[in-house]
């Protein structure tokens, strides 16, 4: 059952997914999206600044979507989990680091 009547962005507890991703050179970013809101992604220097920017990038999705007219999906319910991922880097071939992504609800 979608939402139709205006509400606060956050009033509705999302599903977070934060990933790192990891740059030929070394660096690494961390890409943060909502899974419930299909294409509703952001990312950042540091997980802090991925989800500081996802919260934006949430706010300017619901947005268009009461502007539209369009339905709010709503939030699945709760599963927070840890999900490991392992990273190939190529200064450490022998052995690559294993990082997680992060899953957790915004509340």
């Amino acid at each position: 059952m979608a939402l139709n009547a205006p509400l606060d962005s956050f009033a509705l507890s999302y599903s977070v997914v934060i990933r790192p991703d990891i740059y030929d050179d070394g660096t690494t970013a961390y890409i943060a999206e909502i899974p419930d809101l299909p294409g509703c992604k952001n990312h950042g220097a540091t997980v802090e600044q991925a989800r500081a920017n996802l919260a934006d990038a949430q706010r300017e999705y619901i947005e268009a979507l009461q502007a539209e007219g369009i339905p709010i999906p709503p939030p699945a319910p709760l599963q927070p989990s840890v999900v490991w991922t392992v990273s190939f880097q190529s200064e450490r071939q022998d052995r690559p680091p294993i990082m997680p992504s992060l899953a957790f609800a915004r509340g």
